[in-house]
């Protein structure tokens, strides 16, 4: 397991498992469904992938939203709660947040972003297994957004 990886996790750890405190408000709240997005898709399969953990961290640290509202290492550490959440109960927490990033998303442009990510780290490897299409579909569904960006699929 990579160090920064074990170190977001422990963070995770230190913070009780909550992670509330680091999303205050509404930008920061579109920033987590994004990361929340992302591990939706890295947890398609039932598996963390370090491959995809990574491309999702490379991701993370590309999206001006993200880095204007977390300061370093928050991204990671909540990406890695999310992905703890999916982990222990995923047929509890994939509905819940499915509703979150939906609910965090105020126009086009904002649901365009989600899958944006979303079709960036499934196609990252180069192919999309049917599991990574199909959470992506489920996403775009709860967004209302047109699915045409995965034309080549």
């Amino acid at each position: 397991m990579a160090k920064w990886y074990e170190a977001a996790l422990n963070k995770v750890k230190e913070l009780g498992g909550s992670v509330a405190s680091l999303i205050k408000t509404p930008d920061q709240k579109f920033a987590n469904a994004i990361i929340e997005s992302l591990a939706l898709v890295t947890m398609a399969d039932g598996q963390v992938d370090d491959d995809e953990v990574a491309e999702a961290s490379k991701y993370m640290s590309s999206v001006p939203q993200i880095q204007k509202s977390f300061k370093d290492g928050e991204a990671m550490i909540l990406y890695q709660k999310h992905l703890s959440d999916l982990q222990g109960a995923m047929s509890i927490n994939r509905p819940v947040m499915l509703q979150r990033i939906s609910d965090s998303c105020k126009d086009q442009i904002q649901k365009e972003g989600i899958m944006a990510a979303c079709v960036g780290l499934a196609e990252a490897d180069g192919k999309v297994p049917p599991v990574e299409k199909e959470m992506v579909e489920k996403i775009a569904n709860k967004l209302g957004a047109s699915f045409n960006w995965t034309k080549n699929w």
